[in-house]
């Protein structure tokens, strides 16, 4: 239970700090809340909303609108084979 309501006010967190803060403060919290929970699917929703409230259509970008949802999506591949080498984990 108390893992449940830690994880819903880190949830809240976080999304107020997509929609507050810079770009860099939120990666960097959501990286940490990767490492902090075994599987941490929010990240996606949470850059998901960044893209609909900042994201532009940029052609520079091979025409991708979600570019923070690869982002997100790259990162959390990235974690979930980190934390399968680390042994402390």
């Amino acid at each position: 239970m108390y893992i449940v309501r830690q994880r819903i006010l880190l949830d809240i967190i976080l999304l107020i700090s997509a929609v507050m803060l810079p770009f860099w403060v939120t990666l960097l919290l959501s990286i940490s809340l990767l490492f902090y929970f075994e599987n941490y699917f929010e990240i996606f929703f949470i850059f998901f909303v960044i893209d609909m409230l900042y994201g532009v259509h940029h052609s520079s970008f091979y025409n991708i609108t979600l570019i923070s949802v690869l982002i997100a999506t790259s990162f959390y591949l990235f974690s979930v084979s980190l934390k399968k080498k680390l042994r402390f984990y």
